[in-house]
């Protein structure tokens, strides 16, 4: 009998750093940490005279690390009387970064696997059904982490991504569009990190006011990132996305070789994108559906004389 492949844990593929923003009851910068780098940021608003910093990780890349973050958050309880460490308040957020390991033998460019479409249906399916409180719901559409789904949420969760008629078709062109330009770095998950070699990035999630609720995203983010990448369509779109960056990207097109629907489309797609859509930070939609073009028609693509990469 063939022996079952085992799938790896989360920290064999991947490395995390958490930015959590709050308005703290107590200072953080009284000494009360000991291993958190300690910020401000000027987006949150002080709503209970309390101390309005962003506490921030390095690398992540073990249970343990983790373990000895959340541990070391206690630190902020003292003198509290219940277990939340920051009070209530909507204008902060947690973000979790992410990356690959180098010994996943996956790159930064691979995580644009996770920039597309079909990652986001399966993120908030998961979301809604997880995160039933307010403050989570409401983050959906905060201008600092815009999804691009389109939601309902009279609807029950498994039933509350819909297009914008609710017919459930989904327009990809849309989604494309809302990335392009400086505004992409406040949607819900954005890979504007990934030039600075700082991995893609969550915003989703709203403030956190206690060790076990940070915990509780923690385990859910992980979750999602290593049974989605694990999945057979997300293993067959990560080779997709090493013929877009081995190959793809070192052509150009002949739209005399193009059907006119082709033409079409690629010229609209063209409006979406900062530099072109042979360039390696588009989207990870525009990248699929360039690839899947170029396994069509081949002929259409003509190397360049000078190759990018």
């Amino acid at each position: 009998m063939a022996k079952e492949e085992k799938t790896p844990s989360f920290y064999d593929v991947f490395q995390i750093g958490i930015e959590l923003e709050g308005e703290f009851k107590n200072n953080p910068e009284n000494g009360l940490l000991d291993i958190w780098n300690i910020g401000n940021d000027n987006t949150i608003e002080e709503q209970h005279k309390g101390y309005c910093n962003e506490l921030r990780t390095g690398v992540i890349a073990s249970e343990r690390e983790e373990w000895d973050y959340l541990n070391d958050l206690q630190g902020l309880l003292k003198d509290c009387s219940n277990q939340n460490f920051a009070y209530k308040n909507s204008t902060a957020g947690t973000h979790i970064h992410f990356s690959f390991r180098n010994k996943s033998g996956l790159e930064d460019e691979d995580l644009f696997v996770f920039d597309t479409l079909d990652f986001e249906k399966y993120f908030f399916k998961r979301y809604f059904s997880r995160f039933t409180r307010k403050k989570f719901l409401n983050r959906v559409r905060h201008k600092y982490c815009r999804a691009t789904l389109w939601f309902n949420m009279r609807q029950m969760p498994s039933k509350r991504i819909v297009s914008k008629s609710g017919s459930g078709i989904f327009n990809i062109e849309e989604t494309v569009k809302v990335k392009v330009g400086s505004d992409n770095k406040y949607l819900w998950i954005t890979m504007y990190g990934i030039q600075d070699n700082k991995g893609a990035e969550i915003r989703i999630y709203p403030h956190i006011q206690s060790v076990a609720g940070l915990k509780a995203v923690l385990n859910f983010t992980k979750n999602i990132l290593i049974s989605y990448l694990f999945l057979k369509k997300t293993q067959k779109r990560l080779k997709e996305l090493a013929l877009f960056h081995d190959e793809v990207i070192n052509h150009e097109l002949n739209p005399d070789k193009l059907n006119e629907f082709e033409k079409i489309a690629l010229s609209r797609l063209k409006n979406y994108t900062d530099e072109g859509l042979f360039h390696k930070n588009v989207c990870g939609d525009t990248k699929f559906m360039l690839v899947n073009l170029f396994k069509r028609k081949r002929k259409a693509f003509e190397p360049l004389t000078d190759p990018l990469f």
